[in-house]
């Protein structure tokens, strides 16, 4: 593509509120100019999907009968309110060896602490969830290699295909596998080779049991770390066929309790990320399958106070989803639950949940699902997107950095530009993060409450933002 788009920073100090002003030249004393081609793999971004915002949860969490269930309307509705239309739920994580399943007419056996029984009552609560938000289920299960354990699967997935229907999307066997020999779930010489045999043991016993009942299961996986990508490889080679898609997992930093985790840290740490989701996706090409995150967030290990609870986690999610719906990603499963500190949503009182700066993110990107991403990068404390939707194209600048910026784009005749959506740090907001939407009907003046300043200049515009800010602005070209 010939088009070529130039961008200039420029540091500043002062705040400022207006939203259009005349256009001056007088800013652009002594900029920087950068200049770059958009990458062609920018150009042929696909449009983001229904489901592109997900969620995760522990499986132990299904057996909580106060919390996930169609009828808690106030857990309902915030998740509305920042997933996709369509959303993935995928239920899993580590505590899947901590769930056991039992048919109905049973009596109870006496379970290890922590352990927890899942019932035909476990499922339907499950399912009347799905129904209410609209959501494909990803289904997790222990990966144990044993008749015994085998028979036990095959009941659970037996029920969950009567309890959900259409709404079962595709079963997970294990958890992250690349770690079963750190946590000690396995021997030390437990490697990919070793997952490969005794996933396709497990899997084979299953779907052979399903044969047999007239019925067929369906598959995803490795469900490993982003970090291990040749585990990823080795499974898309030998049982790239009999999966409907690959999943993977990326914690962004960890651990918690290290000194480099920190949210100047974590908001610069989106190349990293995009580099491994690229790589990633490429791998899931090569096989024709799509490629979803089943399990995401910030810090691993439920997150770190601090960090991944403040504007940081916020600034550090819209870029992660930029960039991952940028690249063709189908989701994004941001794990959650009441105690981890990374939760999108947090429980306050008994049937009160609120958003949390992950949560705004989501919020934020909510609006552009179905709009093609194009990542345009100006300099390493600032990012500039493309959004191109159906009827307007948008920008959503980043400011990254303790100070004023301002980022001047020069791309095609723009013939007005208005400020719609605002996420920013205010100390004296909730966990410092403060949203803002000029599609908001509480009341409040949203023009009066804007500190980004739009100028229209001769061939360029010029979008001036406080720190910690991002801004998405509509566009309207001129002929």
């Amino acid at each position: 593509m010939n088009r070529r788009t130039a961008i200039k920073v420029i540091g500043g100090s002062a705040a400022i509120f207006s939203i259009i002003t005349p256009p001056t030249r007088s800013t652009l004393v002594g900029s920087q100019e950068v200049e770059y081609t958009l990458a062609r793999d920018c150009i042929n971004s696909p449009s983001i999907p229904p489901e592109f915002l997900s969620i995760s949860l522990d499986k132990i969490l299904i057996h909580d009968q106060t919390f996930l269930f169609g009828q808690n309307e106030p857990l309902m509705r915030l998740l509305k309110s920042i997933l996709g239309d369509s959303p993935f739920l995928r239920v899993g994580g580590n505590t899947i060896a901590r769930t056991h399943y039992m048919g109905s007419g049973l009596t109870p056996k006496l379970l290890p602490y922590g352990h927890v029984w899942i019932t035909e009552k476990t499922l339907a609560r499950l399912s009347e969830c799905c129904n209410t938000l609209n959501a494909q289920l990803i289904y997790g299960l222990e990966l144990i290699n044993s008749k015994k354990r085998v028979d036990s699967l095959l009941k659970e997935v037996t029920s969950a295909h009567d309890a959900f229907g259409t709404r079962l999307f595709a079963f997970q066997l294990g958890n992250e596998p690349d770690q079963f020999a750190n946590l000690g779930l396995r021997d030390k010489s437990y490697d990919s080779g070793s997952f490969l045999d005794e996933w396709g043991t497990e899997t084979t016993a299953l779907m052979n049991a399903m044969t047999k009942n007239n019925a067929r299961i369906t598959l995803a996986g490795p469900d490993t770390s982003l970090d291990k990508l040749g585990w990823l490889t080795e499974f898309a080679d030998r049982f790239g066929t009999q999966v409907n898609l690959f999943t993977v997992h990326r914690y962004s930093m960890g651990p918690p309790w290290s000194p480099e985790i920190n949210q100047e840290n974590l908001i610069c740490n989106s190349v990293r990320d995009s580099d491994l989701i690229r790589t990633a996706k490429k791998i899931a090409i090569q096989h024709h399958k799509p490629l979803v995150i089943t399990e995401c967030n910030s810090v691993w290990g439920g997150g770190k106070v601090g960090v991944s609870d403040r504007f940081a986690a916020a600034m550090w999610g819209v870029e992660f989803m930029l960039d991952a719906a940028q690249q063709g990603i189908r989701a994004l499963c941001f794990h959650s639950g009441n105690s981890a500190h990374y939760s999108p949503f947090q429980q306050i009182s008994r049937g009160e949940y609120t958003l949390m700066p992950l949560g705004y993110a989501m919020r934020f990107i909510r609006s552009i699902i179905g709009c093609r991403v194009l990542r345009m990068d100006a300099a390493a404390q600032t990012s500039v997107y493309i959004v191109r939707c159906k009827n307007n194209d948008a920008l959503i600048v980043m400011n990254k950095s303790g100070t004023e910026k301002e980022v001047l784009i020069r791309e095609r005749p723009v013939k007005s530009a208005h400020v719609v959506r605002l996420l920013f740090l205010d100390k004296s907001a909730p966990c410092e993060t403060r949203y803002l939407s000029s599609n908001d009907t509480t009341g409040y003046n949203f023009a009066a409450q804007v500190r980004v300043k739009l100028t229209l200049g001769d061939g360029y515009l010029s979008v001036r933002q406080p720190p910690f800010c991002i801004t998405q602005i509509n566009l309207a070209y001129g002929a």
